[in-house]
């Protein structure tokens, strides 16, 4: 017991520092403990499933494959030498699962999925429903049906998936920190089956449970660009079902609020970066906007680095500046990046003129505003 206390505290150390010579000591007194204790010892079982655990921990730092089958083994275990009635058989069933769900993201065999997705099932069978881990095995287990659902294509486990991820949500307070990742999921996996089989109710209860994911995090939170970019992408296939151009203005929103909160560096931000360009794109295809086409070529550019895209984007800005039919607030807005884009790639002489049109806009927005606050024509001028 000695052995596997010090084994406890210093994984604890490690989920608190990341350092991983005390992942290396856990597993190492873990794995003496299990050595030292006989089969028939109440607490076996107790030290099989922490030494399965860290080992999954370990995979998961270095991504050795030995760790993950070393963790199945020990975890096997002890789900078969733990009585029915032992209050912990559904935890070592969920971290059985979890581990196998592992191995079929690297191996892709789809025993490892089945067995995973059947383990789980009996976490949950072995918690009663108000338990506080219950919540946690059905977010796993509906996870792992989406797994399958996404290798078979079988409409029952995203049926059972979408069935789950309601639960979990209905089961989670507000102010629970994991509230707004459930959401997030519920709302994705909506919008999944949206995209196989066109129900509208998909992507409008897709659209509710993404817009309260979004507003329950912090805009410092990590995971707040994720559910951003999500819920912009959903109002995107809201526009390409209904037309209707609030969606468009939502979505070009949300998709530049999750690039703004993604990092430079970050891997998600080529894809944000996507996703605003074609809801820019977009934008332009239903509504002719070309300060939109501007954004979408220029977006692209950032992407690709493709330099036709920066002269197309230059070439949008530069129309929509100089259109006799554009708001002045938008020419203002297209002048400014027909300037700064091209001063900032060299061409000095394009963004003298982009800032020159831009100075000449600067009087009709001081107009428009001037009748709108005198109640002139405030119907038909937009500043």
């Amino acid at each position: 017991m000695y052995l596997f206390n010090l084994g406890l505290i210093q994984k604890a150390r490690f989920d608190h520092l990341g350092e991983l010579t005390d992942l290396e000591h856990s597993i190492s007194n873990s794995h003496r403990a299990v050595q030292f204790t006989k089969d028939g010892h109440p607490d076996k079982t107790m030290f099989l499933s922490n030494l399965g655990g860290s080992q999954r921990a370990r995979f998961d730092r270095l991504g050795q494959l030995s760790d993950l089958e070393d963790s199945i083994l020990n975890l096997q275990q002890a789900v078969q030498f733990t009585a029915d009635k032992d209050p912990n058989k559904a935890a070592y069933f969920a971290s059985l699962g979890i581990s196998q769900q592992a191995r079929f993201k690297c191996l892709g065999e789809l025993t490892d999925i089945e067995d995973c997705i059947s383990n789980l099932h009996r976490a949950v069978q072995f918690t009663d429903d108000g338990h506080p881990d219950n919540t946690g095995h059905l977010a796993n287990l509906s996870i792992s049906q989406l797994v399958r659902f996404d290798r078979l294509g079988e409409l029952a486990d995203m049926e059972d998936c979408i069935l789950n991820l309601q639960k979990v949500v209905q089961f989670t307070e507000d102010g629970h920190p994991n509230k707004a990742t459930y959401l997030s999921n519920l709302g994705g996996s909506q919008r999944a089956r949206f995209n196989r089989f066109g129900r509208l109710t998909d992507l409008e209860h897709s659209l509710s449970n993404l817009n309260k994911a979004v507003q329950l995090t912090d805009d410092g939170h990590p995971d707040k660009a994720v559910y951003l970019s999500s819920l912009g992408s959903c109002q995107k296939a809201r526009l390409d079902t209904l037309g209707k151009a609030i969606d468009i203005k939502q979505s070009i929103w949300n998709s530049q609020k999750a690039v703004q909160f993604t990092e430079d560096g970050h891997p998600g931000k080529p894809l944000r970066l996507c996703k605003l360009g074609t809801s820019h794109l977009g934008c332009f295809e239903r509504f002719g906007d070309l300060t939109g086409l501007g954004h979408a070529h220029r977006l692209r550019f950032e992407r690709l680095g493709e330099s036709t895209e920066l002269v197309a984007s230059i070439s949008a800005f530069q129309t929509a500046a100089m259109s006799k039919a554009a708001y002045p607030r938008d020419a203002l807005h297209a002048a400014r990046y027909w300037a700064d884009l091209a001063y900032r790639h060299g061409d000095i002489s394009s963004a003298l003129d982009g800032y020159c049109v831009a100075l000449e806009i600067l009087p009709r927005i001081a107009l428009a505003q001037h009748l709108a606050r005198t109640g002139c024509l405030i119907h038909t001028l937009r500043v």
